[in-house]
């Protein structure tokens, strides 16, 4: 088995059910994936006087369609309201980075 094989069953098993995934549900649709909730501390940019924090990072098997959650962009996740901070394809996984939106 080569390296980019073992990378693939590794995140298998980091997305598995039995392992840390968890079902997820991104627009009224179930996906299985893990959701971390990051130290906001190392996850804080900063530009000009302004700040941003991740609140949420989503990891995800990759599929094509996820491609649509851009930057910016508003989306339910576990009946909550995120905004898009950034998104991107690393080896076979989506990860999502989300910023809580409150009062909308």
């Amino acid at each position: 088995m080569n390296f980019k094989e073992q990378l693939k069953e590794d995140i298998k098993i980091f997305l598995n059910l039995d392992e840390f995934g968890e079902e997820i549900t991104i627009q009224n649709k179930k996906y299985i994936g893990v959701m971390e909730r990051p130290d906001n501390e190392s996850n804080k940019e900063e530009y000009e006087g302004i700040s941003k924090e991740i609140d949420y990072i989503l990891y995800l098997e990759y599929e094509e369609e996820l491609e649509k959650y851009i930057s910016g962009k508003q989306i339910e996740v576990n009946n909550g309201t995120f905004e898009v901070y950034r998104s991107y394809k690393e080896e076979s996984l989506f990860i999502i980075e989300l910023q809580e939106r409150i009062g909308i």
